[in-house]
C-alpha cells in the first residue's frame, strides 16, 4: 500500500512503514532527506489529524521509542521526519492506511 501526500510519501509493507521524499514540495520542506523506515512493531504511536474546510491539511505522524512526540498541530507536523502532511480529498487514503498499521501491530 503506497499513499501520497504533499511532503512525501508512506509505503506500508507487511512489517514496516517507509517515508520517502520525492517531488518539489518534498525538497522545499525537508531537503533531500530519503528515506525513513520504521518497523511497524516498534510504532508506540500514530498521530492522526484529518485535514478540513477550516484547518485545511490534515496529517499522520509515527511516534517510536527514542522519537520525540509532539502533539499536536500542522505547523509542528510539517517539521516532522516522521510525519506527512496530505489533503482533505486524501483523508480516506491516510485514514485506512492508519487503521491497516493498527491491525498488524495487533497481529
Amino acid at each position: 500500500m503506497i499513499v501520497e501526500g504533499l511532503n512525501g510519501q508512506i509505503e506500508l509493507t507487511g512489517s514496516k512503514v517507509i517515508i520517502t521524499r520525492k517531488g518539489i514540495l518534498s525538497v522545499l520542506s525537508k531537503g533531500f532527506a530519503g528515506e525513513k523506515v520504521i518497523p511497524i512493531n516498534s510504532i508506540t504511536t500514530i498521530q492522526f489529524k484529518k485535514g478540513s474546510l477550516i484547518s485545511g491539511n490534515g496529517f499522520i505522524k509515527f511516534c517510536y521509542a527514542g522519537s520525540i512526540e509532539n502533539r499536536g498541530n500542522l505547523s509542528q507536523a510539517v517539521k516532522d521526519d516522521n510525519a506527512v502532511i496530505f489533503r482533505k480529498k486524501h483523508n480516506k487514503d491516510f485514514e485506512n492506511l492508519k487503521n491497516k498499521i493498527e491491525e498488524l501491530k495487533n497481529q
